[in-house]
Order: C-alpha cells, then sequence, then structure tokens
C-alpha cells in the first residue's frame, strides 16, 4: 500500500467525524462523542488532536481542489461518451499524462499533510501516532475502497 494512503483515509474520517459533529450539534443534540472517542483511541492530548484536526481539514480543503481540476480533465475525456460506455471493440483512451501528474501533485498533498503532522507533534509523539494509524487505520482499508 503506498505511504499515503492511510493518511488520505485518516484525513477524509476525520474530516466526515468533525461534519457528523457539527450536525450533531446544530440538531440540539448536545456534543458528539465520536472526536472524542476518537482522540482518546490515538492516545493524543486535546492540544495534539486538534492540531491533527487542522492538518486533516486543511489537507482535505487541498485534496478537494485538487479533484476539482481533475474532474475537468475527466469530464472531458467521458464527453465523447455521452452514455458512459465505450462502443464495442473500442479500448479506453490512455490517461493524459496531465492527469497522472495531478495524481502525484495530490499524493504529495497528502504526504505534506503528514510531514506538517509530524513536525507539529515532534518525532516522538508522531511515532506513536503513526504506530495507531498503520495498527488501526492501515487495516480497515481494502482494496477496492473507492476515493
Amino acid at each position: 500500500m503506498p505511504e499515503h494512503v492511510p493518511y488520505m483515509f485518516l484525513f477524509h474520517h476525520l474530516s466526515f467525524l468533525k461534519q457528523k459533529a457539527e450536525e450533531f450539534k446544530k440538531l440540539g443534540k448536545g456534543k458528539s462523542i465520536l472526536l472524542q472517542r476518537f482522540r482518546e483511541d490515538a492516545g493524543l492530548n486535546d492540544a495534539q488532536f486538534q492540531q491533527l484536526l487542522l492538518v486533516a481539514l486543511d489537507c482535505e480543503r487541498r485534496v478537494a481542489e485538487q479533484d476539482k481540476k481533475a474532474m475537468v480533465i475527466i469530464n472531458r475525456m467521458k464527453a465523447p461518451y455521452p452514455d458512459g460506455k465505450l462502443p464495442a471493440g473500442e479500448a479506453p483512451p490512455p490517461l493524459p499524462p496531465e492527469l497522472i501528474t495531478m495524481q502525484q501533485e495530490r499524493d504529495a498533498i497528502i504526504l505534506r499533510a503528514r510531514d506538517s503532522l509530524r513536525r507539529a507533534l515532534g518525532e516522538q509523539d508522531f511515532v506513536r501516532f503513526n504506530a495507531f494509524v498503520q495498527s488501526h487505520i492501515a487495516p480497515e482499508i481494502k482494496a477496492d475502497t473507492p476515493r
């Protein structure tokens, strides 16, 4: 598994939990314990967890921006096939080099976010946190999981 993948899922998961916690609060149901539970499971103090959330949300924003740019290219590739199907016997077109480059840039966004988290936590705490990611997040990732 590429090294950015567990962090891609981690940052996305935290963004999702944060969104759900805000929705829970807006509905007047009090405070959701989902984020608190994750913080405890990860063994982070409040300041470390807040730093993790900042990094995760910023990463998710940057990845979404990159994905939006990529969708322009993807939609251009799909345009000749309005029903979404290739004519019989026609091979899919090759990926444009710019799309491959954009995927590499997307992966780099995630790795820079991970490295930012490393600097924020300090090496010793990051090593411990990374062990948590590798033992609790990575095993949950399935090869056919879209993202």
